[in-house]
């Protein structure tokens, strides 16, 4: 059985104590570890195929309850930005950022025009092999 609600969520990774009734699986009992704070979760059944729309609803609301918490911790980590885009004419104001610039688009274009001159002389042997 899976038991979770809204009360099981801010429960993860803590040790609880858990009561187990065979009389009645549906139902467990969750205490924390002074035995101080009660509640009792529904088990979470359905039938595979012959479930109702309703049902279906009902356990998702238990199973989002129970992921809420999580949710809510994880989306307020705010992350570290390690790049940033910035424009072109705020990098031209650095006269060293800008000489790198230059020198990295001056040599992607010498290494085009040297593809461009290969695939043309490759071209030229395929042309002559086929005739």
């Amino acid at each position: 059985m899976l038991y979770c609600n809204e009360q099981t969520g801010p429960l993860i990774g803590r040790q609880v104590l858990t009561y187990y009734n065979l009389e009645c699986p549906q139902l467990l009992t969750v205490a924390d570890m002074n035995r101080q704070n009660y509640f009792t979760v529904k088990g979470i059944s359905l039938d595979a195929m012959s479930a109702t729309k309703e049902a279906h609803t009902e356990v998702r609301s238990q199973i989002s309850g129970h992921q809420r918490h999580a949710r809510e911790i994880y989306g307020s980590i705010e992350h570290p930005r390690l790049a940033s885009i910035t424009r072109d004419s705020d990098i031209l104001a650095a006269p060293e950022i800008a000489a790198l610039g230059e020198f990295h688009n001056a040599e992607t274009e010498q290494f085009k025009r040297d593809q461009e001159s290969t695939n043309r002389t490759v071209g030229k042997i395929q042309r002559q092999r086929a005739q």
